[in-house]
């Protein structure tokens, strides 16, 4: 089987036999059923030709409606726009060429990780499965029609067997991410750091009792800043990861202003999916919207600084990067509906704002 593209302009492959693929009358409608017909059940020869009756479609920018299990081609249609979220395939090598590049470059630290932590080819090739079927069933789907196993195998690549067990197979606990308990934590802290009934004269964090009928208490601080969750459970996971102290009168000390699991911590690996998700989505979004609706990304980079000098760039980063967060979270905080009886307005968002540092050798060249 040849391996090179047909052009646009090439002439569709001569129509099958078969009442699940017949010839396309001029505006007419095509229909082929992966149910009724599937492919491993054609001869060889009638299998090639549906394959380049997919890739003739394809090139030219035909619509695909999905319905009931199976796949309709329409002609006298290019409007990708019916499937939501689907685009025309990429149509010039270069741009396929650089979004290769691109996942390459982005897999390899994401891979050092798995390998570090033994996940290997097999069971890496199962979770990429997963999140395809998961992908398609929430950002590709028809509304209005129920979501079929054929339309999700068509999406995916994958065999409607494999789509199947994948799209209706139980979710485990472990499965689905949390990080509720992150969020909670970190609410109380940062809230503790800012909010002038928690903060002193100086704008420090107050020592506070654990529970009080009148003033300032740390239960209170987490019934308000932290939902329905117990205060005791809040206090031992910033015990735990050294964010907080008790002292020998039973008050609580903050330690720190921010809170940061402990390294290899199972919170972390959660906050590499959270983190890593929105920073890619951020991405993925400025590439499809126009100039004036895309998103702030910003980055600073040097790749021939001493050595000698990075202890101090951390620093700077450090200090200035909390208080710039310490900042917007002030802001952010007195329009969310959860933190601030002030705030109004319609629909429910999420607004997201991340600062990382990073550091690595380059090359072995010595400065002059």
């Amino acid at each position: 089987m040849s391996t090179s593209a047909a052009t646009p302009s090439a002439r569709p492959p001569t129509a099958l036999g078969y009442s699940a693929c017949g010839r396309v009358p001029p505006g007419g409608r095509a229909r082929f059923d992966p149910v009724a017909e599937p492919l491993g059940g054609l001869p060889d020869g009638d299998a090639l030709e549906i394959q380049k009756w997919f890739k003739y479609l394809f090139l030219n920018r035909i619509q695909i409606l999905f319905d009931r299990g199976s796949v309709f081609f329409n002609p006298s249609v290019s409007d990708w726009e019916t499937i939501p979220n689907m685009h025309a395939p990429v149509s010039k090598p270069s741009h396929r060429a650089a979004l290769e590049r691109s996942v390459t470059t982005l897999l390899k630290p994401l891979l050092r990780l798995l390998l570090r932590h033994g996940i290997a080819y097999g069971e890496l090739l199962e979770l990429v499965k997963r999140a395809l079927v998961d992908v398609a069933a929430s950002d590709f789907s028809v509304p209005g029609r129920k979501l079929s196993i054929s339309r999700v195998a068509v999406l995916t690549g994958l065999t409607r067997k494999e789509a199947a067990r994948l799209l209706h197979r139980e979710r485990s606990e472990e499965e689905a991410p949390s990080n509720a308990g992150y969020n909670r934590a970190a609410r109380v802290l940062t809230a503790w750091s800012r909010d002038a009934e928690y903060t002193d004269e100086r704008g420090e964090p107050k020592v506070l009792p654990l529970e009080t009928k009148a003033g300032a208490s740390f239960a209170g601080l987490v019934r308000r800043f932290a939902g329905d969750v117990p205060p005791r459970a809040v206090l031992d996971e910033l015990e735990r990861v050294g964010a907080v102290s008790r002292l020998r009168d039973g008050r609580v000390r903050a330690l720190e202003r921010a809170y940061v699991p402990h390294a290899g911590d199972e919170e972390k690996l959660e906050i590499l999916g959270t983190d890593v998700a929105d920073l890619i989505s951020t991405i993925h979004h400025n590439i499809e919207k126009p100039a004036d609706r895309r998103f702030f990304q910003r980055k600073v980079a040097y790749d021939n600084l001493p050595a000698e000098y990075l202890k101090a760039l951390r620093e700077i980063v450090h200090r200035d990067g909390q208080r710039l967060l310490e900042q917007l979270d002030a802001e952010m905080s007195h329009h969310d509906r959860d933190t601030s009886t002030d705030s109004y307005g319609s629909g429910r968002k999420r607004a997201m704002i991340g600062i990382y540092y990073f550091e690595d050798d380059f090359g072995d060249a010595e400065a002059e």
